[in-house]
């Protein structure tokens, strides 16, 4: 009979507590390895959907799905400008309180702007309403994967839910 010290594979008890065994490396380490390289990559993958999916920047579909907002950040200050209406690229500013400003086409305008991040929104900005020639103050925030824009006028307020792009 064996030493009753000894455990499998010879290692004695007290190789063990001495901390001199060390396990040896087979084809089941290697799965083991590729298994820990897989829960890493995908723990990465989600942190950085986490962090994209909570950034307002990108392509938005405005509530009624008539317009595309491209919002996008320029020196710490959020903006936001149409890329897209279902009118059609032509479409001009006609409601614009500034005859200059009438025949210009609505692609291309900021219709948000200045807006700064306090918490987690966007705030102090303004949003420019193409359909009323008017501007109003500003603020947004993402509700899961919505972005929720809010414009106001003292204590009225109106509230969007636009969808990411």
């Amino acid at each position: 009979m064996k030493n009753a010290v000894e455990r499998r594979n010879g290692v004695t008890f007290a190789a063990f507590l001495e901390r001199k065994y060390e396990p040896p490396y087979g084809n089941g380490d290697k799965a083991q390895l590729n298994m820990k390289m897989f829960l890493l990559s995908l723990t990465l993958a989600v942190i950085s959907l986490t962090a994209y999916s909570q950034n307002v920047v990108g392509k938005w579909v405005t509530e009624a799905g008539d317009a595309h907002v491209q919002i996008y950040e320029q020196n710490g200050v959020v903006n936001g400008k149409i890329v897209w209406l279902q009118k059609g690229d032509d479409t001009k500013d006609v409601h614009n309180p500034d005859d200059a400003l009438k025949t210009r086409k609505l692609v291309g305008v900021n219709i948000l702007s200045k807006l700064v991040k306090k918490g987690n929104k966007w705030e102090g900005g303004k949003i420019y309403d193409p359909k009323s020639g008017k501007s109003y103050n500003c603020s947004i925030w993402l509700d899961g994967n919505d972005l929720k824009v809010r414009g106001s006028l003292g204590i009225f307020h109106s509230t969007q839910t636009w969808k990411r792009k």
